[in-house]
């Protein structure tokens, strides 16, 4: 837990995260004005890393667990729980809830998604969306991604951490929970190997 209380201090790291009222019944998210800005440092086969998700802003729908990753060789596991009693999984862009751009709230729409982001949210980036596990009472996270999502070699790196929560209600209200910080993957094993000998120094 001293781990996760470390990194909690970093939640918005180099982030804009959807923070605000009203406050969730969780303690653990932190407010964009409690955290300083650093870039989080992961490390391959090393112990996870875990930091306090971003207040909802708005909605039903929060993340009520601390969000954990974990570097292997192959790429980025992460995870997460999300609280949402109304959940009901869809697509992201589903052509079904083309009609809420015009106000109109289709019974079928109501739909739930969170999305990994690897180069930004402009339109037309590219995107993964996440497979989520229902649990009592929302759903869960819990993904490994590989290390070419980001474009990068055997990790080594930094990466933009960059996953939108989606939430649309049976009564037509929208809702996302953004979680956007600068990831520094670091691999002591490939060092070790270029030196000769034992990794030097420490994180």
């Amino acid at each position: 837990m001293k781990r996760a209380r470390a990194f909690a201090m970093i939640v918005c790291a180099g982030a804009a995260l959807s923070c605000g009222v009203p406050k969730p019944r969780n303690t653990q998210c932190r407010e964009l004005n409690t955290a300083s800005r650093e870039v989080i440092v992961v490390e391959v086969d090393r112990e996870e890393t875990s930091f306090a998700p971003p207040c909802p802003r708005d909605g039903q729908a929060y993340i009520d667990s601390l969000v954990t990753l974990r570097a292997t060789g192959e790429g980025l596991r992460v995870r997460f729980t999300v609280r949402d009693e109304s959940f009901v999984p869809g697509a992201f862009r589903d052509p079904r809830c083309e009609r809420y751009q015009q106000g109109e709230h289709p019974q079928r729409c109501q739909r739930d998604a969170v999305v990994l982001f690897p180069s930004g949210t402009l339109p037309g980036a590219s995107y993964v969306e996440m497979e989520l596990a229902p649990r009592p009472e929302g759903y869960r996270v819990d993904q490994l991604f590989p290390w070419a999502t980001w474009g990068l070699e055997r990790g080594l790196g930094r990466l933009r951490f960059n996953i939108v929560v989606f939430e649309r209600g049976p009564g037509g209200e929208e809702n996302e929970l953004r979680l956007v910080t600068i990831l520094r993957v670091l691999d002591r094993r490939l060092r070790a190997g270029a030196d000769g000998g034992a990794p030097r120094g420490s994180r």
